[in-house]
């Protein structure tokens, strides 16, 4: 697993900024979740959000991966309330999506 968390690093790395932040920030919280490391699964996806939330025109695709993975994320830990709120926030991307 640290093998492949390194070749993403190096991949991320060489893809434009934004989108290799996508997808280190999404894929390394999805191995985190695999290795039932949730509060850094956590801390990958917030940062990711954070990241695509400031700029002047997010993905929404991108959006919606993390707020699916974070939906995932906590209801992996029986947080059923912070997934609730996270699944909501999906039904709104899935309009723009459409």
């Amino acid at each position: 697993a640290l093998a492949w968390a390194r070749r993403l690093a190096v991949t991320s790395r060489q893809m434009k900024a934004s989108n290799g932040l996508f997808i280190y920030t999404n894929d390394m919280a999805r191995l985190s979740i695999r290795l039932k490391q949730y509060k850094q699964a956590e801390a990958y996806l917030l940062k990711g959000l954070a990241h695509e939330r400031s700029r002047n025109r997010p993905d929404s695709l991108h959006l919606w991966h993390y707020y699916v993975t974070l939906t995932e994320t906590y209801a992996a830990q029986a947080n059923y309330q912070k997934a609730y709120e996270y699944s909501k926030r999906l039904i709104a991307i899935r309009m723009w999506l459409d």
